[in-house]
């Protein structure tokens, strides 16, 4: 399992969902607030996004940039035997 932000996309998914869907300012006062427990923050973002079609969470993810390196390491793991579900 990898964690998509900074180690196989450049930059936050979330955060260029919001500049996609125009919830830039909203998701600021989730994102890394720490007065807010995680599973506040957790579902705060999650309703940010209630009703976003899956088809923008996807052109979303395809639009991110690599980071360097992503695309071999998925590609190595895969000849491993390595499968995503």
């Amino acid at each position: 399992m990898f964690d998509m932000d900074g180690t196989m996309l450049r930059g936050r998914f979330v955060v260029n969902l919001a500049q996609r869907t125009n919830k830039t300012i909203e998701l600021s006062q989730y994102l890394d607030n720490f007065d807010l427990s995680p599973e506040d923050r957790t579902r705060g973002i999650a309703s940010l996004f209630a009703g976003v079609s899956q088809s923008v969470f996807e052109e979303t993810a395809r639009a991110m940039p690599l980071m360097p390196g992503a695309a071999e390491t998925v590609i190595a793991l895969r000849r491993l035997g390595y499968r995503s579900r």
